[in-house]
């Protein structure tokens, strides 16, 4: 199992919260695997963010880079408490922090070979990043924008392995649109006649599909607040910041 698989088992069997309670407590042996993670995560919006405050794709790499390793070696974590805000809020007030007051005394000291951090190795890809060369949005904005996108994303990746472990992969690839709440143009009775069913039955599975959509969406969502009352107010703002 790749490092990547790691992460993502880890990141699936438990909530998002647990997994920066764990990251916090630098004790115990899965702080490390919690830690990276987060990364996974969180690296997308961060990373946005950097890369629309005007840094290249190089330096924004290593700045998210440098940003998480100075969490993990700083124990930065242990200053967050959920009922003092959303965990996304806290990481960009720390993201901001790092850029003005460590980042150009630290760059100038790896350059000079003086500097020797431990680091978690993270697989990344900017073209998982939407939105680095959107002129119309702040830094601010990329970084929602984008907490958003990797949140639906994460979203119908468990969708899929869900179906893809039931063996359903193939049914789940013909009415994922469900997701959308749109047909595509493919009337029910054209796909029952696909997938030979009924026409009840397709729309059984498409009923199915959008409730644990629903479902997977809420537990991300509930995973980011500090009181389940706040739930429906996140997920109005996870709409907003996703269609402005």
């Amino acid at each position: 199992m790749s490092a990547t698989e790691d992460y993502q088992t880890f990141r699936f069997r438990t909530t998002r919260w647990r997994i920066v309670v764990a990251a916090r407590d630098t004790a115990e042996p899965s702080a490390r695997e919690a830690m990276a993670s987060l990364c996974q995560t969180y690296w997308p919006p961060l990373y946005a963010y950097i890369r629309r405050k005007g840094y290249s794709h190089p330096e924004a790499q290593d700045l998210t880079q440098g940003f998480f390793t100075r969490l993990l070696e700083k124990h930065y974590l242990k200053d967050y408490q959920r009922e003092k805000g959303r965990f996304r809020t806290f990481l960009i007030a720390a993201l901001k922090h790092f850029i003005a007051n460590e980042w150009q005394r630290e760059h100038a000291l790896k350059r000079a070979g003086d500097v020797n951090h431990e680091s978690i190795d993270i697989l990344f890809d900017e073209r998982a990043v939407s939105l680095v060369d959107d002129k119309v949005l702040t830094p601010e904005e990329a970084y929602e924008r984008q907490w958003g996108v990797t949140l639906l994303t994460a979203v119908r990746v468990r969708l899929k392995d869900y179906y893809n472990e039931l063996g359903k992969g193939e049914l789940f690839a013909r009415l994922r649109f469900a997701i959308d709440d749109t047909l595509n143009g493919e009337p029910y009775a054209g796909l029952a006649r696909d997938l030979g069913t009924t026409v009840g039955a397709v729309k059984v599975w498409i009923h199915r599909i959008r409730k644990r959509y629903r479902d997977y969406l809420r537990e991300e969502i509930s995973a980011t607040v500090a009181d389940p009352d706040e739930i429906e107010d996140e997920l109005q703002h996870l709409l907003a910041v996703l269609s402005g």
